[in-house]
């Protein structure tokens, strides 16, 4: 799936592009579109590319699937962000696996966040040194000013 999403990004998108969050309406109605034609007209099928709910449900464990779902398909932003994280997860975490679920405050029943917890089976102190790393290197620049509020990434040990 990682060699698919850069062949796509390499084929369909302008040099020196870096999806943003803030792109994903750019790579709803465009790239995607382009991307199934490209890859329609080389003889592979146009399901080959996937809508990013359709990826989030391919990459992530969902801990709570219901729950989950009905987070990520309310808001495109969010499943936009999250079909997003796997490849940039892998640089930092090359062995981890990826799980969501979502938290309900007991306090305030109206704040409800996303739980990305990536697995792995480091320890700490290295993974306090990649998360920290990851989140200001890939998560500040491409995600925290539409989904920082939404979703909270945290390590879990395997």
């Amino acid at each position: 799936m990682a060699s698919a999403h850069r062949d796509w990004q390499r084929e369909c998108a302008p040099p020196g592009f870096i999806p943003a969050l803030s792109d994903s309406a750019y790579l709803e109605n465009n790239v995607l579109e382009r991307a199934r034609r490209m890859w329609y007209n080389s003889g592979m099928l146009h399901t080959s590319i996937v809508s990013p709910i359709e990826r989030v449900r391919a990459c992530y464990k969902f801990r709570d699937e219901r729950a989950v779902e009905r987070y990520v398909e309310s808001d495109l932003a969010v499943a936009t962000a999250l079909a997003l994280v796997p490849d940039a997860i892998a640089r930092y975490f090359p062995d981890a696996r990826l799980a969501l679920d979502v938290y309900k405050d007991r306090e305030d029943p109206d704040c409800v966040i996303l739980a990305l917890r990536v697995m792995t089976c480091a320890r700490f102190p290295v993974t306090r040194d990649r998360l920290k790393s990851f989140l200001r290197d890939w998560w500040d620049l491409h995600i925290s000013d539409a989904a920082d509020e939404k979703i909270s990434v945290g390590v879990e040990p395997v």
